[in-house]
């Protein structure tokens, strides 16, 4: 089944909502409009009603029913009222109309059966002479002669047909209503809309080859649509951003794969130019499987790269002691350094933190941070790794050496694949620039982050701040 479309769910929300409120104006204006027109009809028949009201004094005196037929119109078929004033006491009728006089009578009898209302005081019924509707004022009155009853009725035809001409009324303006609303919902939405249709078409024309936030520039979405627009936009700059990094990660990549293959390479061709010792060949096989090593070192961290970017938490969790950790890899490192005359020396601290994480990857991320100061550290000197606490519920590890030969403007590099800062990091010592930044991943996935800082004076200091359990 096809999904409606936005544009069709704001039609059809927007003439719901003006179906209820049409609908309800509606019921409410011809509800007042027909109370209004009755109350005109009750206004006339109460003042009819007050004008015979000195007569009814002595109802039964010629003068006073002359009277009475001079208020009510007379009996004459173009009189304005239908009326009968009878006496309770026998049914005597004391004045009727000549005009409906079936009507009056069927309506006397009907009253007959109906509960009186109170003296003095007045009653309104909706009553039917045949098919024609009639607005009657029924009222009781004491005279000397005893209880005269009163039944005045004039017409509500007119009010009845006033109040469905103005239904008609109400239907037609309605009707347009509906229909001019649907035209400026549809055109509204359609402008407002604009703004995506432009968006759809421009990134139809987004390739890999051409990300990037350029693409939107110039589209003015009204102000709900902004945050979508904006959205689009930053995701085209990261979708760029991410594409620029992996397109700098291959071509690093494929520059460091090549390299000790091409080594490999020339020391192959280079033994093949004459027939040489068994000792000879010895070393060239030696040479090779030098390179060959480091190509599957290189191979490995781009395998474990990659492999660390598929999640961002680690498969396995388990709440690892780093105290226990950081000591074993400090004795297994000392050996590394002791050959070059250095140490590595480990200071548990005050604290016995325990983190919650994978221990391999922790391992293989102090690991690598141990192995740089090793390495790119001075000679015959000493590696301080160090864990404390930093805050309540979190630690530091350091690894500190007396280097301090990286230069500041480099230092926020460091973390970037396949660098090498001047001075610091150098092929000659087999390194190839992913250690960092397979330790900045970890520390990520795990919650935490590396700070590095280097000076000449301080020596250089590298701090993870991880979030611990106890």
């Amino acid at each position: 089944m096809r999904p409606i479309s936005l544009k069709t769910r704001v039609v059809l929300l927007v003439l719901a909502v003006l179906t209820v409120v049409v609908v309800t104006v509606d019921m409410v204006a011809y509800r007042e409009l027909g109370e209004a027109l009755m109350k005109d009809l009750d206004l006339t028949l109460s003042a009819v009603r007050q004008a015979i009201q000195a007569d009814l004094q002595d109802p039964f005196s010629p003068g006073a029913q002359a009277d009475l037929r001079s208020v009510l119109g007379g009996t004459s078929p173009r009189s304005a009222f239908l009326f009968c004033l009878w006496r309770e006491d026998g049914g005597q009728v004391l004045l009727a109309s000549d005009t409906g006089r079936q009507a009056v009578e069927a309506w006397v009898k009907y009253l007959a059966t109906r509960p009186a209302p109170p003296m003095h005081q007045e009653r309104f019924l909706n009553l039917q002479a045949g098919t024609h509707p009639y607005r009657v004022l029924w009222t009781r009155q004491p005279t000397p002669q005893g209880v005269v009853a009163m039944l005045i009725a004039t017409s509500s035809h007119s009010a009845y047909h006033e109040r469905d001409e103005f239904l008609r009324m109400l239907v037609i303006l309605s009707l347009c209503t509906f229909l001019a609303a649907g035209v400026l919902t549809v055109v509204s939405v359609l402008w407002a809309m604009r703004p995506l249709r432009q968006t759809a078409k421009r990134l139809e024309g987004v390739t890999h080859r051409n990300l990037g936030a350029e693409h939107l520039a110039g589209i003015h979405p009204p102000g709900e649509l902004v945050p979508f627009v904006e959205a689009v936009k930053n995701m085209l700059e990261r979708l760029n951003q991410t594409m620029q990094s992996q397109k700098r990660f291959i071509a690093d990549a494929s520059h460091e794969l090549r390299t000790p293959l091409a080594v490999a390479k020339s020391t192959i061709q280079t033994a093949r130019l004459k027939q040489r010792s068994d000792q000879e060949y010895r070393q060239t096989l030696d040479e090779l499987l030098k390179d060959v090593d480091r190509l599957d070192r290189l191979t490995g961290q781009l395998l474990d790269l990659a492999r660390l970017e598929e999640s961002e938490k680690p498969a396995t969790m388990a709440d690892v002691p780093l105290a226990g950790l950081l000591n074993d890899l400090a004795e297994r490192y000392d050996a590394q350094a002791a050959r070059d005359g250095g140490k590595v020396a480990f200071d548990p601290g005050q604290t016995a933190a325990t983190v919650r994480g994978n221990p391999a990857e922790l391992a293989r991320l102090f690991g690598n941070l141990i192995d740089n100061a090793v390495k790119h550290g001075p000679r015959g000197r000493t590696v301080h790794v160090a864990l404390a606490a930093d805050g309540p519920a979190r630690c530091r590890i350091t690894v500190h050496d007396e280097g301090g030969q990286i230069p500041a403007e480099q230092v926020a590099r460091l973390f970037d694949r396949f660098y090498r800062a001047d001075g610091s990091r150098s092929r000659m010592t087999g390194g190839s620039g992913l250690g960092l930044a397979i330790a900045q991943e970890i520390a990520s996935r795990h919650g935490g982050h590396i700070q590095i800082t280097s000076s000449s004076a301080e020596g250089t200091t590298v701090s993870v701040l991880l979030p611990s359990v106890s």
